[in-house]
């Protein structure tokens, strides 16, 4: 081999191992399609000298080329100056404010006569009775379902619920147990579940209202109308009922909220439902309204505007609420006078409104897309809330 032959030889030796490193360097390597999960423990040591342990699982997402947690578990605490892990100090199990326990959760269902033989019950009634309301909250209502959810949800089931059985359960069994316990029962029971779930305000809102289901007609019928009982606080639907026409709200309202322990409420309702025999209803059950009013109460309503646009006494004025929602900026400010500035002959026809108050707010309204100013919405309202109560204006 002659010399010219050699140096191209060795020129492209030297190619290839340059071409070789360069891969492994520059090139990514093939990753595993299945990851190998990975645990830590991490300490966290607070303010107070106390370090908290914790087991953390994860594993690398070559997505976001980065470790992304898949899990975390408190092991427990370590006392100052400690590093021994095994001197961790358990944790004492929380519970987020305003949560039940799962026992109190079922103990209305435990009250309805279960006509199986006790010795052979495998799912208790209680028991299946809240998997189907959680099953429920999640849209899952046919018997298929719920059984379906019992199997995807067992394992955090079961370590909420004691003694949660080991079998899954079939959709003639969950047929057979919502029998059992019955359509009348159910509702009662779904009443009492809800109750429990409501957090102990001081002046819970109860909001009144109607509307119409939309999709569920054909073009020769009408929509079908409900009236909801809601629990604003806590975004719970206390009560529902279908009463066809909206019209049929004003009746129906007082009825379905007789229903209802609404001791130390305050109701509110729209327009249609200012009327006198609801207002009387509201305060018998030791509650307190404040109602819209519009033209259909025109005597009441042109009196409450005429005094604010009067402008002539000191009000009661809240500081501003402002909210930043659906690509709007929303402004609310109100303003609270006396019920007893109304004349004596629409004090008479409202229950309470004599010590109560006459309130108006006014929302201002802002396109964030744009920056346009909408019209300003101004709402009247009489309550039955004492003008003389502290933060009446709130």
């Amino acid at each position: 081999m002659n010399l010219l032959s050699k140096l191209f030889a060795l020129y492209r030796g030297i190619q290839y191992n340059t071409i070789q490193l360069y891969s492994e360097i520059v090139m990514p390597r093939p990753r595993s399609e299945t990851p190998k999960e990975h645990t830590s423990i991490i300490r966290a040591k607070r303010k107070d000298g106390w370090t908290y342990v914790q087991r953390v699982v994860s594993v690398y997402d070559p997505k976001i080329k980065n470790s992304k947690r898949l899990s975390t578990e408190y092991l427990g605490k370590l006392p100052p100056g400690e590093t021994d892990l095994e001197k961790l100090v358990p944790l004492e199990p929380r519970r987020r404010k305003g949560s039940l326990k799962a026992d109190k959760i079922s103990a209305p269902a435990k009250e309805v006569a279960d006509p199986r033989d006790q010795r052979r019950i495998i799912y208790p009634l209680d028991i299946v009775f809240c998997v189907i309301l959680l099953a429920a909250m999640e849209g899952k209502t046919s018997c298929t379902e719920i059984a379906e959810f019992w199997r995807q949800c067992r394992p955090l089931l079961s370590k909420t619920f004691p003694n949660f059985p080991d079998e899954e359960i079939s959709h003639d069994t969950v047929r057979r147990i919502t029998m059992i316990i019955g359509k009348d029962k159910n509702a009662a029971l779904i009443e009492r579940f809800v109750k429990m779930l409501r957090s102990k305000q001081s002046h819970p809102i109860i909001a009144v209202d109607g509307q119409a289901v939309r999709a569920s007609r054909n073009s020769t019928e009408h929509s079908p109308y409900v009236l909801n009982i809601m629990d604003a606080d806590n975004e719970l639907i206390l009560a529902q009922q279908v009463i066809g026409e909206k019209n049929n709200e004003i009746t129906h309202a007082t009825k379905l909220i007789s229903t209802l322990d609404i001791q130390g409420a305050i109701v509110t309702a729209d327009a249609l439902n200012t009327q006198t025999e609801f207002a009387a209803k509201i305060i018998a059950e030791k509650a307190d309204y404040c109602l819209a009013l519009k033209a259909n109460q025109d005597l009441t309503y042109e009196q409450v505007r005429g005094f604010f646009e009067l402008g002539t006494h000191d009000y009661k004025t809240a500081r501003p609420s402002v909210t930043d929602q659906s690509g709007k900026i929303t402004k609310r400010k109100t303003r609270v006078l006396p019920g007893s500035l109304l004349p004596k002959e629409i004090r008479d026809k409202w229950v309470g409104l004599e010590e109560g108050s006459i309130v108006e707010t006014v929302t201002d309204t802002v396109r964030k897309s744009t920056s346009e100013v909408l019209e300003p919405q101004v709402r009247y309202y009489i309550s039955s809330l004492r003008y003389e109560a502290p933060d009446v204006e709130q």
